[in-house]
């Protein structure tokens, strides 16, 4: 692996956008320094030297050289393949770049569309936000939509989402497909044949299986999020059957 001095990254041992950072760094083979925080175990939450570096508290920051400090995860991996270009996680020309752009700006999206649906349903929020059964539905309705579009971008003869060498879509979209599954018990519906093949085949690299994710999730939260779509009345499969009377209507 290779080592740098002067980068240490502030991580979260379990949440969806921090993990992109777990897997990025595996896939790279990146020995970067992490100092790993867990707010449900921490006295106090955000503590002072996360305020420092970030104002809203949040994971995962990457500082560097003690002077600097970038946040938010697909900033990070951005800086860090500028930094560290081999082997490549963006492709390795233009058309390859703007490819993995696109498909890693679909799982984004969606990750984005998913807070909509389970902040709007899941337990887990209920005590911290307003929650909205309707917002919720409509979350997980253009969810569907929008993972139908990366459904669609993604070529089923390529082993990763794009190509034959992971890239940082992969990256991306893997922490999005496997927190529905682990942390809501939510699958993708059947039509994803594409999505579901790549998951099941990714979620066996080292990258996956050498973190043991699937034990880091405290309990008392499992408790709350487990069923999402009973705890919203309302079921993914069923929403694909809408979505497909919609476009006939």
């Amino acid at each position: 692996m290779e080592m740098t001095d002067n980068l240490e990254i502030y991580n979260f041992s379990w949440a969806l956008y921090p993990r992109r950072i777990h897997i990025y760094l595996a896939e790279k083979k990146l020995d970067i320094k992490s100092r790993e925080y867990d707010p449900k175990v921490e006295k106090k939450w955000p503590p002072p030297e996360v305020l420092e570096l970030n104002p809203y508290g949040k994971l995962p920051i990457l500082k560097i050289n003690n002077e600097n400090s970038i946040t938010e995860s697909l900033a990070i991996i951005h800086y860090l393949e500028k930094v560290f270009p081999n082997p490549s996680m963006i492709g390795e020309n233009a058309i390859d770049y703007a490819n993995v752009i696109r498909l890693t700006t679909m799982a984004d999206e969606a990750n984005t569309i998913l807070a909509i649906w389970n902040h709007n349903i899941s337990p887990v929020f209920q005590e911290r936000e307003l929650q909205f059964k309707d917002a919720g539905y409509s979350g997980a309705y253009h969810f569907i939509k929008r993972l139908d579009v990366l459904e669609t971008a993604i070529n089923e003869n390529h082993e990763f989402i794009y190509g034959n060498s992971p890239t940082i879509a992969d990256c991306v979209t893997f922490p999005l497909i496997m927190f529905l599954d682990e942390f809501y018990d939510v699958r993708l519906p059947r039509r994803f044949k594409k999505l579901n093949s790549w998951y099941e085949r990714f979620k066996e690299r080292d990258s996956i299986i050498k973190q043991n994710y699937i034990e880091q999730y405290p309990d008392s939260l499992l408790k709350l999020s487990r069923g999402l779509e009973k705890q919203g009345d309302f079921y993914l499969e069923e929403i694909c059957e809408r979505i497909g009377k919609d476009l006939l209507s």
